[in-house]
């Protein structure tokens, strides 16, 4: 499994997060977006692919690392904690959709996500994708 690490100015937290998820994977890449702090040399030093890329890119950098498994999408953010990772990370995945969203507190976006023709609409705006 590839997990790719979605942050913003996370130095203070960024290598534990790494350091976690390689209980998992040894595939942990970051997408670090308007970072001015040291997020990327963190990242590398925890021994993880630092990408700084444009977000309208994501899609290509993650398919430039991905290996043909899964690969987890999760977003560094105030509200996210070990414990949650290893929530995340924990979960059964056999069976799933190509895609599997889970957001918080969102009621529309879970309706749209829980119609086939929605959600295929949906993920193919991906393109513009903002977090």
């Amino acid at each position: 499994m590839l997990i790719c690490l979605i942050c913003s100015n996370q130095e203070i937290r960024i290598s534990s997060f790494i350091l976690h998820a390689k209980k998992y994977t040894d595939e942990v890449i970051v997408m670090g977006y308007d970072c001015s702090d040291n997020t990327e040399l963190l990242t590398k030093k925890s021994g993880a692919i630092f990408h700084s890329k444009d977000k309208k890119l994501w899609k290509s950098v993650l398919s430039k690392n991905h290996n043909g498994n899964n690969v987890a999408i999760i977003n560094v953010d105030i509200d996210l904690n070990l414990s949650k990772l290893d929530e995340i990370l924990e979960l059964n995945n056999e069976g799933k959709n190509d895609i599997e969203i889970r957001f918080q507190n969102n009621s529309n976006t879970k309706n749209i996500m829980n119609d086939s023709n929605k959600r295929e609409l949906f993920v193919n705006k991906f393109n513009n994708i903002s977090w």
